[in-house]
């Protein structure tokens, strides 16, 4: 789920540049005799040519290198964080290879020693210079689902006399929200980021207009999604399951709220992600929000017109319509236009990158988190290269399903998840492990009951903040989720 709130990720969030994290400009010092050559690991094979436009340079290698499979990284000023807890394990897989280099290249100056962890891979790299590393393995972990935003335009916004903006890369910031009315078009995660920050910062009403209404949860039921017992086919209690969906419908119910069009049958539209927002409730009792189905058409000086001839006057007009897949970039680099639902183009190659969550996404061990995701599958590229006989045929081999990288979804590789936990012991067992593990971080963190009690009072507190001044108990959303602790293992059950 995609959080309309700080901490997205939960608990567990990695800080970027973090400990046991090496980005490509923070180069420990070499130290080496100038009569004397390190000595080598000899794992990777690397090839540094002359500066050329970095465009020029992938599309020339790509060209001489395939079919082995590459990983090729632009480092010119971009400091990527290149260490993961498997790289080592990685590393040492990889067969036999010197360190060449090639007519108008220099040889790399070192290589970090295998399970040597907190350093790059690539350690002495000039300005302007792209490394080519060839190897038995590839993972290409870069984005998919979220391309370029799709700008708001329609015409009339030169007649507009308020601010108008897209919702992205900061394009609000040093606006005055203060006293203003506000209308986001769109209804997905950066939407309601923008909403939160609208009526925090003193927006006097928000209007949201969108072509379907999106799922907003409160934030104990993403909280729940956690740290609820899991049965050995990684699914929650169907009673409790019952109650806490009972409580979320209650919370659009008393709050005035309109809930998406596909409940019950449906949690959210497909392409949809969920959003975690408590204030969206809140603001909707106080009558400082309300959703609106529909279009822009057009902009007059005072503010909106939508497809259905209806005027929304408005002083900040936000655009947070949706952004284009980024799945041409895998095509590019690799040449292939299809994904196994495992993830992997290739034996020992695999595309770990989001992809579009339809309607059961949720319903795994993964939860929300793309981060319980990526763990996993990081567990199962590791086993492949162990034991390529006993997964091979799971991953890459001719009876696992395919689909245009562009038509990836979360359920596909969820489904090879499961068929990985049904038939293999080790992964079984790792995935019994993460989840494990990530429950007992939560509860150390925060315990059902302390979770309780901080999200009750931050409920009660957002009714003075957007009201301005105090609001009695009685005239408060009451708060719904009392009784999640019992829902949940009692803490002597999850922790030593």
């Amino acid at each position: 789920m995609s959080r309309s709130g700080r901490g997205q990720g939960g608990p567990a969030t990695a800080q970027r540049g973090g400990a046991g994290c090496a980005n490509v400009h923070e180069r420990p010092p070499l130290h080496r005799s100038p009569t004397q050559r390190p000595q080598r690991p000899t794992l990777l094979p690397l090839l540094l040519p002359v500066p050329l436009h970095p465009r020029e340079q992938l599309r020339r290698l790509l060209l001489e290198h395939r079919p082995p499979p590459l990983l090729v990284r632009r480092l010119a000023r971009l400091p990527v964080p290149v260490h993961r807890p498997h790289l080592p394990h990685l590393l040492a897989l990889l067969p036999p290879a010197g360190v060449h280099h090639e007519r108008g290249a220099r040889p790399l100056d070192s290589l970090p020693p295998a399970g040597q962890v907190g350093r790059p891979l690539v350690d002495a790299c000039g300005e302007g210079v792209a490394a080519v590393v060839r190897s038995t393995g590839v993972v290409l972990a870069i984005n998919d689902r979220v391309g370029l935003p799709r700008p708001l335009r329609v015409p009339g916004m030169n007649r507009f006399s308020g601010v108008m903006a897209d919702g992205t890369s900061d394009a609000l910031s040093g606006v005055s929200w203060q006293g203003k009315r506000v209308v986001v078009f769109g209804m997905g995660a950066f939407a309601v980021e923008n909403v939160r920050t609208a009526l925090e910062s003193g927006a006097s009403h928000v209007t949201v207009v969108a072509r379907r209404l999106g799922t907003i949860c409160p934030k104990m039921i993403d909280y729940l999604n956690f740290v609820k017992p899991w049965d050995e086919q990684y699914r929650h209690d169907p009673l409790t399951n019952i109650k806490q969906m009972k409580c979320w419908r209650d919370c659009y119910i008393k709050s005035g709220a309109v809930a998406p069009e596909v409940w019950p049958g449906k949690v959210k539209h497909d392409g949809h992600t969920i959003s975690v927002s408590d204030i969206w409730f809140v603001a909707h009792h106080l009558g400082k929000m309300c959703t609106k189905v529909g279009t822009l058409e057009s902009m007059v000086e005072g503010g909106c017109v939508l497809s259905d001839g209806s005027f929304l006057p408005a002083d900040i007009v936000v655009g947070c319509i949706g952004f284009t897949r980024n799945t041409t970039f895998c095509e590019q680099l690799t040449g292939r236009t299809e994904v196994m639902h495992s993830n992997y183009l290739d034996k020992n190659m695999m595309y770990l990158a989001d992809a579009e969550i339809d309607e059961t996404a949720f319903n795994s061990f993964f939860g929300s988190s793309v981060l319980e995701y990526a763990k996993f599958y990081t567990n199962t590229y590791v086993q492949a290269f162990e034991r390529p006989d006993a997964l091979g045929s799971i991953l890459w081999g001719a009876a696992v399903k395919r689909t245009p990288v562009s038509l990836r979804k979360w359920t596909q590789y969820i489904a090879v998840a499961q068929e990985l936990i049904e038939k293999d012991t080790t992964m079984r067992g790792l995935a019994a492990d993460q989840v494990r593990e990530r429950t007992k971080h939560f509860y150390r963190t925060m315990s059902p009951e302390a979770f309780l009690e901080v999200n009750r009072l931050e409920w009660e507190e957002l009714h003075e903040r957007l009201n301005g001044s105090p609001v009695s108990k009685d005239k408060q959303l009451p708060y719904l989720f009392g009784a999640a602790p019992s829902w949940c293992a009692p803490a002597n059950e999850v922790l030593p």
